[in-house]
């Protein structure tokens, strides 16, 4: 809790703040004084922040209960004189009469979310994304007469997004140390080729469980528990395929050349794995995803949208391969829902020399 006052006083050395509680009618002194000597004579606004502020972890005042705070001016050896000291008994004051306010506490937590894609996929943060979420009651239903308990958040460009709970609801009164669940879904809609709707898909729990739409998953939070880490991944992926064929070997209705079957086609995202004594960067590839082709050549792998492609690694027999002249797709190429991945087509150039013996 922290206050903001105006300064109406001529004599102050200070400002003196105390809470009181109705249930015993008992009035404490929470924080030190605030010794601040404002610049004009009056109707300077007064905002000590965390100088002189009720720290709700420490005093652990109970959900639901109303407190009445109060402030005055104080000077700790001479306020001013009494103003009814008729007998001239040099009567002093040390401080001002009281400025009160009440003040209800709220139960209050928040969640501190990020999405990303897995980390096998670069870890990138997902923005755009529509994050629903309501607090529940312990059995899982919804709390009445509530609008504070729901909303939306949704994801920025680094893939985070904040839920923070205020909730004044007398289903909370009381309850400082009950944890109540939390309902948090993901949804995130990615128009595609020939304007398809592609829905994405999240996962949750290190990436063990489908939290996608309606699924969700739940965060249980109790009063004053700030910044609940919550990671989910965007698993969502399209299709990137093409075609694996055998250089010079074309022929009427194969202008690609001979198909070559079972050759496998990895797609690789390079990645910084350290820093060498002189300073040079050390680089790794990690796997995105694999497949073979099939007999007429063809593949067709899932990519999860939001990884980056540095590398199309084809292996056959350690044969070397090259892009096909057809092939448009550029390395280092961050997949997005938007493109189609297709084309990307590979030739096999290995050569071996071949003796033949002509006789007669």
């Amino acid at each position: 809790v922290v206050f903001t006052f105006e300064d109406d006083s001529l004599c102050e050395e200070a400002y003196s703040f105390t809470r009181k509680d109705y249930t015993n009618g008992k009035a404490v002194s929470f924080t030190r004084d605030y010794f601040f000597i404002p610049k004009q004579a009056c109707k300077s606004l007064i905002q000590p922040l965390t100088e002189a502020s009720d720290d709700l972890a420490k005093s652990k005042l109970t959900v639901g209960t109303t407190y009445n705070y109060c402030v005055r001016a104080v000077d700790p050896t001479h306020y001013m004189d009494h103003p009814y000291d008729t007998e001239n008994e040099g009567r002093l004051l040390l401080s001002s009469s009281d400025t009160c306010v009440d003040h209800e506490v709220r139960w209050e937590a928040s969640i501190q979310g990020k999405i990303t894609t897995q980390p096998n996929a670069g870890t990138l943060p997902i923005k755009n994304v529509t994050v629903a979420y309501e607090l529940l009651n312990e059995d899982l239903t919804s709390i009445t007469d509530c609008d504070e308990c729901r909303g939306i958040a949704r994801t920025g460009q680094g893939g985070t997004f904040n839920i923070i709970f205020k909730v004044d609801n007398g289903v909370f009164g009381g309850r400082n140390d009950d944890d109540f669940p939390v309902n948090v879904t993901f949804s995130k809609t990615t128009v595609g080729d020939e304007n398809k709707k592609i829905d994405h898909r999240f996962l949750c729990n290190e990436g063990e469980d489908d939290c996608s739409g309606d699924i969700g998953t739940t965060v249980y939070l109790s009063h004053l528990q700030f910044k609940e880490p919550l990671n989910a991944y965007d698993d969502t992926s399209v299709p990137f395929s093409g075609k694996i064929s055998i250089a010079d070997t074309t022929y009427p209705g194969a202008v690609e050349g001979c198909a070559l079957a079972n050759a496998e086609v990895c797609l690789l995202q390079e990645r910084q794995a350290g820093v060498m004594r002189d300073k040079s960067v050390m680089k790794t590839n990690d796997t995105l995803v694999c497949g073979n082709t099939a007999s007429d050549g063809t593949y067709s792998v899932p990519v999860i949208i939001g990884s980056r492609v540095d590398y199309v690694d084809v292996m056959y027999n350690n044969h070397t391969f090259i892009p096909s002249p057809d092939s448009t797709f550029e390395l280092g190429s961050v997949i997005n829902g938007e493109t189609v991945y297709n084309n990307i087509n590979y030739q096999d150039v290995e050569k071996a020399r071949l003796m033949v013996d002509v006789v007669g």
